[in-house]
């Protein structure tokens, strides 16, 4: 598969399964982001050239995706719906779009590696936002004041990018 065709493919899919995630907690039907996550996975993964960093980046960063929107729930900073379907503290819905958003690091937003600073204010700006876009359709809803909770979920990214960066670069060097 050419670079750039998967690269798109990396990219949108990390988009399309963020929106059927949402739209499937706010029916009461967390399988449709599941599925469209997964469905993805399977295919980024038979076209992927890296597939053992890939699956190696993938549970790295699920894991602490887990663990901090584990704290995140369990400290009432944001509440993620369609929870009680879960064994975990967060839905299945959310620990499949950790999933994809992990094999997009090394691909479509690996660009981001060499600038700490750019990746700081996407993971900033942008989880807020996509949290906040979350909320807007019912998938999960925020403790208030809201401005807090949203600068929870900023400092909590612009720390995740640039760590994460660092922690795929050493992989990558390890691995070679």
């Amino acid at each position: 598969m050419r670079p750039s065709f998967f690269f798109a493919l990396n990219f949108i899919g990390l988009q399309a399964v963020w929106a059927a995630c949402a739209y499937g907690a706010v029916e009461q039907n967390a399988m449709i982001g599941v599925i469209a996550a997964i469905t993805y996975l399977a295919l980024h993964f038979s076209f992927s050239r890296q597939a053992y960093i890939d699956f190696l980046v993938l549970i790295g960063i699920s894991s602490v995706g887990l663990l901090i929107d584990s704290m995140n729930q369990t400290l009432g900073i944001a509440s993620f719906y369609a929870s009680n379907e879960s064994f975990l503290a967060i839905p299945y819905w959310l620990l499949t779009l950790w999933m994809v958003f992990a094999v997009s690091l090394p691909h479509s937003l690996y660009w981001l590696r060499h600038k700490p600073l750019i990746a700081m204010l996407a993971g900033a700006i942008g989880s807020a936002s996509s949290y906040f876009a979350g909320s807007r359709f019912d998938a999960l809803s925020f403790a208030e004041p809201l401005w807090q909770s949203l600068l929870v979920f900023s400092l909590e990214w612009a720390l995740l990018l640039p760590i994460s960066y660092y922690a795929i670069k050493r992989l990558k060097n390890s691995t070679q």
